[in-house]
């Protein structure tokens, strides 16, 4: 088979997870041993920046600028179709929500979550259209649809009236660059950032949904507890700026500004030393396609407190210690417990190693294949 991976909206220098998950399905298809060929879309900047990274696949760069999202979706649906037609694949993959609605072969298309259903105040005009309107339509030409999670094929099916049989759940795995530190690394990072020795960390976008806001109102609550006076300042790694104001309002309003540091956006190769510093990761997140945060914390041996709400136990399975995400004062005591109780740590950290065990960019390549293979029978 000739595969075709439509990697328009890939940005190189992005850090979401849509950027992880392209590049991580990339590497897995880079290592299997079947005899598909792997062909790339891509903007010209993209295109350049994978072969950089050892990607070797045969390309077609389009000139566009994939940061211009509206001109990129034009892209994809006028121009992209002619290409494709023109060359020889069998079946076109489209990683990023949306896939050109009218192709010459079949379309396989990924939509990693409903968030923007639960969380529509987390998108832009463009991004609200997108979901309205284009969103379903690539649905319902796709041959395939594939999600990253059981809690995620619940939510497209609910959300888009998808049938069953029609989605496939694919699961993901930590970033192909986050790699084992030691100390000396973790120091020159923390350092790098002006980051204090011990911290509780979190990492996400600022989005509402990411529910930052209860975090700050579980760690003011800490603060208040007495029972130890050296309690780890919090580090909050992301950028959005619209909620970013927002935050630092509340943290103001909570007198814990001091104490809580907005680290912005961290370099790839800085964040797995960031995750290996801290004391304790805690992802307060409402709605999540995956939830790759728990296991880049895990993989680094961090204890991880994490919300109970959609894929995230699926994601952290016995190896979180789970909360109800909408209550501050359970979070807050969550972190005390874990805290305070070394042997808490460790067992935490034990599970953890184990639990990253489950997922490799290879288990997802390989069952990302398998829907290839059912699409082209299907289609003979």
């Amino acid at each position: 088979m000739q595969i075709g991976i439509n990697l328009l909206y890939l940005q190189p220098k992005e850090a979401a997870g849509l950027f992880i998950y392209g590049m991580g399905l990339l590497s897995g298809l880079k290592q299997l041993s079947s005899n598909n060929e792997i062909v790339l879309f891509t903007s010209k900047e993209t295109g350049y920046f994978l072969k950089s990274k050892g990607f070797d696949f045969k390309q077609y760069c389009l000139d566009f600028d994939p940061r211009r999202r509206l001109h990129k979706i034009i892209i994809e649906q006028l121009v992209l179709p002619r290409i494709v037609s023109n060359s020889g694949i069998d079946l076109l993959h489209s990683l990023a929500y949306i896939a050109p609605l009218k192709l010459s072969v079949p379309s396989v298309l990924t939509i990693p979550d409903a968030n923007a259903y639960f969380a529509p105040q987390s998108l832009s005009v463009v991004g609200r259209l997108v979901w309205r309107i284009l969103v379903p339509q690539a649905a319902k030409h796709a041959s395939a649809i594939i999600t990253i999670s059981e809690s995620a094929k619940r939510d497209l099916i609910m959300a888009l009236n998808i049938p069953h049989p029609k989605v496939s759940v694919t699961y993901l795995a930590p970033r192909i660059d986050l790699q084992q530190t030691n100390y000396e690394r973790i120091q020159k990072i923390l350092k790098k950032y002006d980051l204090p020795t011990s911290y509780i960390l979190s990492v996400s976008s600022l989005y509402p949904h990411k529910n930052l806001q209860t975090l700050l109102n579980a760690y003011s609550l800490l603060l208040l507890d007495t029972s130890s006076l050296h309690w780890p300042d919090l580090v909050l790694v992301g950028s959005q700026r619209r909620s970013l104001v927002a935050l630092k309002e509340q943290a103001q309003e909570l007198r814990i500004l001091s104490r809580v540091i907005f680290a912005g956006f961290v370099d790839h190769g800085d964040i797995s030393s960031l995750y290996a510093g801290a004391d304790l990761f805690v992802f307060p997140s409402l709605h999540e396609g995956f939830g790759m945060p728990i296991l880049e914390a895990m993989m680094q041996g961090t204890p991880v407190i994490s919300s109970r709400s959609s894929s995230l136990p699926e994601v952290g399975g016995n190896a979180a210690y789970y909360v109800e995400g909408t209550s501050a004062t359970l979070m807050s005591k969550a972190m005390i417990a874990v805290l305070r109780d070394n042997n808490e740590q460790m067992r935490l950290r034990k599970l953890g190693f184990k639990n990253v065990e489950r997922f490799s960019w290879v288990k997802t390549a390989e069952a990302t294949e398998l829907v290839y293979r059912q699409v082209i029978k299907g289609d003979q």
